[in-house]
């Protein structure tokens, strides 16, 4: 676990150590991610059906959207809430589910509306950081970004 702290137990984040290589593609289309190229992306399931995506920010916590989190849904007693990490197919050896102890949604996210839709998961256990388990960076402040990766989870890699 040493390689992946840097000094003052800061952990690496936004690293891709499978694409440390890899170049910026100018591809404006669909296509396939490989096997641990974002180390950071994780799915939100319940009772073991993908809900939502999310993104490591720490070895306790997981960032994702407010939106999936309806208040019905968590007024229901039993809600079995889980964090997938590590693969992409639920038959890989790297796959490993954590449960979710605690969901905070920001406290001015108001459907249907979509401003401050963030919402913080407490995981029940800690990560082990590994080369497909790793943080998202987090911007300290706000800059206009020129280029950035939006990914989805395919539900049937997952059941």
């Amino acid at each position: 676990m040493g390689k992946y702290l840097a000094q003052n137990e800061k952990v690496l984040c936004g690293y891709r150590p499978a694409f440390s290589n890899s170049s910026w593609l100018q591809i404006h289309e669909l296509f396939e991610v490989q096997k641990g190229e974002f180390p950071w992306q994780v799915s939100i399931q319940i009772s073991r059906k993908h809900l939502c995506g999310g993104s490591i920010i720490h070895r306790w916590w997981v960032l994702t959207a407010a939106h999936c989190f309806q208040r019905t849904l968590l007024e229901m007693r039993g809600v079995n809430v889980t964090v997938v990490m590590g693969a992409r197919k639920s038959s890989d050896v790297k796959l490993e589910r954590k449960q979710v102890q605690k969901i905070i949604i920001h406290k001015n996210f108001k459907p249907p509306h979509f401003d401050s839709d963030l919402s913080l998961l407490l995981l029940a256990t800690p990560i082990q950081f590994t080369n497909f388990k790793m943080p998202i960076c987090l911007q300290e402040k706000e800059s206009a970004w020129d280029r950035c990766w939006m990914l989805e989870w395919p539900s049937r890699d997952y059941s």
